[in-house]
């Protein structure tokens, strides 16, 4: 099936200690052997140097910790392609947060191509349902299971040498939110009515990864469930 699989080169963009990760690379691993290159890191780190050199038919940022340059883009012959761990309808820091905070009733995963912008023409989408109960965490998870799910599709159009689809019905849309926006939302206020507290932590308290506040004269104070 795979027969002309070697004749794919891909360089892969990942980040560091992520289960997901893990299983993805090594699946393209045992597909491509020494047609796969990886670079893996954390948020934070550089770019490495020697990236540069690597041509590629194929360049995919899954988890990726590093905004991929415009002459990086450039080298995959075939197509420079990103996993955003949301639905087109939501973008930027804490796409997920603010998804449970507008109590959207579905959130999805989206496999497209890279530019300049890095949200590039649409691939494809894989949508699910949030349930009323959902949390951070639960969301999460299911999140990452619909990501791995779509990196299988897309690997294997990848791996059988088919064109990359378009979802020509599939748009970018909705604010690209930020760093200040998402500790916006973390932050509680004595003047906020009990509705907008219950969302606010429902959007934002996941143990070990962020807990909402509350500022009393500058200090700050962590919201922990009880």
């Amino acid at each position: 099936m795979y027969a002309e699989m070697s004749q794919t080169k891909v360089l892969m963009l990942c980040d560091k200690g992520n289960r997901l990760v893990d299983t993805a690379v090594e699946y393209f691993r045992c597909m491509l052997g020494e047609d796969l290159t990886v670079y893996r890191g954390r948020p934070g780190n550089n770019l490495p140097e020697d990236i540069g050199w690597q041509e590629c038919d194929y360049l995919i940022s899954f988890f990726s910790p590093w905004i991929i340059p415009a002459f990086l883009i450039k080298k995959a012959s075939r197509g420079a392609i990103g996993f955003h761990p949301g639905p087109p309808e939501y973008t930027g820091v804490g796409c997920l947060n603010f998804a449970l905070y507008e109590n959207a009733s579905t959130y999805g995963v989206t496999c497209h191509f890279l530019n300049n912008t890095t949200y590039g023409s649409i691939i494809s989408v894989k949508r699910f349902k949030v349930h009323s109960k959902d949390t951070v965490a639960t969301l999460l998870e299911r999140t990452s299971t619909y990501m791995l799910s779509l990196f299988y599709d897309i690997a294997e159009l990848i791996l059988t040498q088919k064109e990359l689809p378009l979802a020509d019905k599939e748009q970018w849309t909705g604010k690209s939110t930020t760093r200040k926006d998402f500790d916006n939302l973390c932050e509680l206020s004595l003047n906020m009515n009990k509705e907008e507290v219950e969302r606010r932590i429902r959007a934002t308290f996941s143990t070990g990864v962020s807990n909402p506040k509350i500022y009393l004269h500058g200090y700050p104070f962590d919201f922990v469930a009880h």
